[in-house]
């Protein structure tokens, strides 16, 4: 009885780890093929570079946009190629600095003209100083003031020409080592550039980075991109009447007044006479470097137009006839036509070149 109880109890036995080892067997086991596959997907997840930003382009500017530093603005207003350029020794003073065609009888080996493996390059710009001191902007022995980039070659700027100053854009004076300003002070300056390389072609484009102030200490950089329509939107861009006005003997000024002269009226005999009567009368003319100016009127009602050339005191005979104001020099008699730009700016032609302006002040 009892082998018979152990037999039954042994045959349980054995069904019941026949029953474990099936629910074991049932559990879901991966197989060989699906690790593999499963591994290689996330080899190939893993393996794919994170994408990273690209860098923002470095902004470029064009002749006549302003950039600027916490302490300074800045802009180029001119930058172009050139083989010579004026050096003033002519009468040219007002273009000192801008290129010109070079001739070999006339232009002596100097600095304003460029030697055989290289080019010039005449810049203006102007500044205004933010800062609360007198700050230099550039120094001529500063190299690193600004980089010339042509055909993805880069100069460092040498300047031999010196940087010229002037405070309105018109009148240059003579040369400095630097490019100086006080607090507020907008001031413009030419100057060139010396890179040792003979350009394809003097239109060809090409870059310019300048290294400018801020607080700190530290240098800030902004690049200029100089096309050929840059420079010939430069050329013929139009001038503000005030900038007309108080540059008026220059050739862009002359050229505004002659392009808007159908918009102003002309003064008749009458208006004239009105006008020389008028107190605060302000006169500027061509044939003079100084204005006429003084309290009360220049006209002095008994045919004269009295003023001081620094002490010296000078008389102009003046008659009005004809819708003309007739001015007499020691040599020459001015036949000016009078044209009212507003009521308190007036314009003078004679024989139909600018001969100088009238202004009212109060």
């Amino acid at each position: 009885m009892k082998k018979i109880i152990v037999s039954i109890l042994a045959l349980v036995m054995l069904f019941m780890l026949v029953a474990c080892d099936e629910e074991s067997s049932s559990e879901v086991i991966p197989s060989s093929e699906s690790k593999i596959d499963s591994s290689s997907n996330e080899s190939k997840v893993g393996s794919e570079p994170e994408s990273e930003p690209e860098p923002e382009p470095e902004p470029e500017f064009h002749l006549g946009e302003m950039v600027s530093t916490d302490i300074l603005e800045f802009t180029l207003d001119y930058a172009e190629f050139a083989i010579a350029l004026h050096n003033g020794s002519a009468g040219d003073w007002k273009y000192i600095c801008l290129p010109k065609d070079y001739d070999a009888d006339k232009d002596d080996n100097s600095c304003f003209v460029a030697a055989m493996g290289h080019t010039l390059i005449s810049l203006e710009f102007t500044a205004k100083n933010l800062n609360r001191v007198d700050m230099s902007i550039a120094d001529q022995s500063d190299s690193k003031f600004l980089t010339v980039k042509y055909m993805d070659t880069e100069y460092v700027w040498e300047c031999n020409s010196g940087l010229y100053p002037s405070k309105d854009g018109y009148d240059w004076e003579g040369v400095e080592g630097s490019a100086k300003t006080t607090p507020q002070e907008i001031m413009h300056f030419r100057t060139s550039a010396d890179i040792a390389t003979n350009v394809a072609d003097l239109t060809d484009p090409f870059s310019i980075s300048f290294e400018l102030p801020t607080s700190s200490g530290e240098k800030e950089k902004f690049t200029y991109c100089i096309t050929k329509e840059d420079i010939e939107a430069y050329k013929d861009r139009e001038i503000s009447l005030d900038e007309a006005v108080n540059a008026f003997r220059y050739d862009k000024p002359q050229e505004h007044f002659k392009n808007h002269l159908s918009e102003y009226t002309e003064l008749s005999t009458e208006e004239i006479t009105s006008l020389t009567r008028t107190d605060g009368v302000k006169m500027l003319m061509c044939h003079q470097d100084n204005s006429i100016d003084k309290k009360g009127n220049v006209f002095d009602g008994n045919g004269l137009i009295t003023y001081y050339y620094k002490t010296t005191k000078v008389s102009l005979p003046y008659t009005i006839t004809d819708n003309k104001l007739c001015i007499e020099s020691s040599a020459n008699t001015y036949q000016c036509s009078v044209y009212r730009i507003t009521e308190d700016i007036y314009l003078l032609l004679n024989n139909g070149d600018v001969f100088g302006i009238i202004l009212i002040e109060s």
